[in-house]
């Protein structure tokens, strides 16, 4: 899947394609949160067939816990 990229890196970083057999990232967002599926509903079109999910219940509070660790690092308290 590449929806979006990124235009430029920061110093020597290479980005690495991944070979969908080997892996991939999702894309989260809350398609309901300030009408986002109506204001870009063109835009999506491209990309049928799209589903909402939702992040697997067991991993839910630890991806938490993961990304306040790393805001609490880069910003702190």
């Amino acid at each position: 899947m590449l929806v979006h990229d990124v235009g430029e890196y920061e110093k020597e970083y290479k980005p690495l394609i991944l070979d969908p057999t080997v892996g991939y990232i999702r894309h989260y967002r809350d398609v309901h949160l300030s009408n986002w599926m109506s204001r870009n509903k063109d835009i999506l079109e491209q990309w049928k067939p799209f589903e909402n999910t939702t992040y697997n219940e067991p991993l839910k509070s630890k991806l938490l816990i993961n990304v306040l660790q790393v805001l609490n690092e880069v910003y702190g308290t």
